[in-house]
């Protein structure tokens, strides 16, 4: 998480994004994960229901 994700969501560096963003049990059906795994960069967008705001989200692997 960037500082900007904290200072939104609240810190939740460690923890599994679809459990933490979404209260969910099992990675959601659109994640995006698989692909970053294979060193690929993924832009795409995520609305948030909890927030009712649109984000550009830019996802790579570190």
């Amino acid at each position: 998480m960037n500082r900007a994700m904290i200072d939104e969501f609240g810190d939740y560096v460690g923890s599994i994004c679809y459990k933490a963003f979404h209260n969910r049990e099992e990675p959601c059906p659109l994640c995006k994960c698989s692909e970053v795994m294979k060193e690929k960069t993924m832009r795409w967008e995520w609305c948030s229901h909890r927030k009712n705001k649109t984000y550009d989200i830019i996802d790579f692997r570190l």
